[in-house]
């Protein structure tokens, strides 16, 4: 059995990470979801989720947080590198499909300029110099 969950490394895991993300980079809403972003030194992006407890119950929070997961997993090697992002769950996305929240992802990358399109060649967003691409596994 493989095990297809994002690496360590993508990972956005301690409180000051989450708050320097939030006052050092720049947000993007949807309806469905917040997009904050902000560079690294790193050279590679890193993830973490917000889902308060407005959405609902723990039930659908969690659901909401395995979805942000989920559509950030399989679209990873299509994110520009170099970046810190924190997604935050807003209220409609407890009843929202998968599909409705891979595509609020993309749109939200492609506003900030944070999207590569493999048939266009190499994207780097401005202010990232020198990043390559994402190492990681991409499921189809």
């Amino acid at each position: 059995m493989v095990h297809n969950s994002m690496k360590r490394e993508h990972r956005l895991k301690h409180s000051r990470e989450f708050a320097r993300v939030r006052t050092d980079g720049r947000s993007w809403p949807h309806r469905l979801l917040v997009l904050a972003a902000a560079p690294n030194e790193q050279g590679l992006s890193r993830f973490g989720y917000v889902v308060s407890g407005r959405v609902g119950t723990a039930v659908r929070r969690n659901r909401a947080k395995r979805l942000l997961r989920e559509a950030v997993r399989r679209n990873v090697s299509r994110i520009a590198e170099g970046w810190d992002c924190v997604l935050i769950g807003r209220t409609p996305l407890a009843a929202a499909t998968f599909s409705e929240v891979e595509s609020a992802l993309v749109q939200l990358l492609q506003r900030a300029s944070l999207w590569r399109d493999p048939s266009q060649g190499h994207h780097v967003p401005e202010g990232v110099a020198g990043c390559s691409g994402v190492s990681s596994q991409m499921v189809a």
